[in-house]
């Protein structure tokens, strides 16, 4: 920070590879967190930025930094996050499908995990691993203020986690004055028909489709995708591993044939072309 011009409300920065007079627009503030040593203290100065480390002289100690209030309050994280039999369930089904792989691959017969923390439902079951780590984003509270972020919510809250759909409900604070996020249901991601062509949701969407009409003609186990889902990536979509692609029709009626087979079945299995 070289200077600060309160009338332009400007900020002259030093030490930067940019071409002089290059416009930052992006500014944020040096939070404990992201320091190396972290020894700030919270400072009473409200949302007025001009007592903060950005003004004070370059070469400081650590130690005599100071941050607004507002930069360390605590965002009303959820102190307990929990799961239903069903979520939890539905989260070990999914592993063991390898639906989670490769962040979350299928354990091994005899694996037996420790509970990761006590946010969690605590068993030590084979889903621990992946119930913490949701609950480590749910705690955070990941709705908008449009969907009722920091406010309890009968209705449930959707997002996405790896290949999963997760949703939960905030219950009232109890007496404690904690409120409790219950994660309801952890359902294999659908994806959304409304996302933009190449978005990961728009291809998780049509991949589903595909893998909905192989199960409906008693193939699901043999389609096997050529390359997963990438964000951006159209071309080659629902092509299928050994050649061959799934085609997607409107109406889900199977109509022709199309040349191409599934690679991984013992027998060339025609490749419909739904319309």
């Amino acid at each position: 920070m070289e200077r600060i011009d309160h009338t332009a409300r400007t900020l002259h920065l030093l030490g930067l590879d940019l071409v002089d007079g290059t416009p930052v627009y992006d500014i944020k503030p040096y939070i404990p967190w992201d320091s190396v040593g972290g020894n700030f203290h919270s400072s009473p100065v409200g949302n007025d930025c001009s007592n903060t480390v950005a003004l004070l002289p370059r070469i400081r100690p650590l130690s005599s930094f100071r941050v607004p209030d507002w930069v360390t309050a605590n965002d009303g994280e959820f102190a307990r996050v929990v799961f239903t039999p069903e979520a939890r369930a539905s989260v070990a089904a999914a592993r063991a499908r390898g639906l989670l792989h490769p962040l979350y691959p299928p354990l091994e017969k005899d694996a037996v995990q420790k509970p990761s923390n006590n946010m969690t439902h605590g068993g030590g079951e084979e889903d621990c691993e992946v119930c913490a780590a949701v609950c480590e984003v749910v705690a955070q509270d990941p709705r908008s203020s449009h969907d009722g972020r920091g406010k309890p919510t009968a209705e449930a809250y959707g997002m996405t986690f790896n290949a999963l759909r997760v949703s939960f409900v905030v219950n009232a604070p109890g007496p404690d004055g904690c409120a409790t996020a219950v994660v309801v249901s952890a359902e294999e991601d659908p994806g959304d028909e409304s996302a933009p062509p190449g978005a990961y949701q728009h291809s998780k969407f049509l991949r589903h489709q595909a893998e909905a009409e192989a199960a409906a003609m008693g193939r699901r186990a043999l389609l096997a995708w050529r390359f997963p889902i990438r964000e951006g990536v159209v071309q080659g979509l629902l092509d299928l591993k050994g050649g061959g692609t799934w085609k997607l029709g409107s109406a889900g009626v199977a109509a022709t044939c199309n040349e191409g087979y599934v690679a991984s079945s013992p027998t060339k299995i025609p490749i419909l072309t739904l319309i």
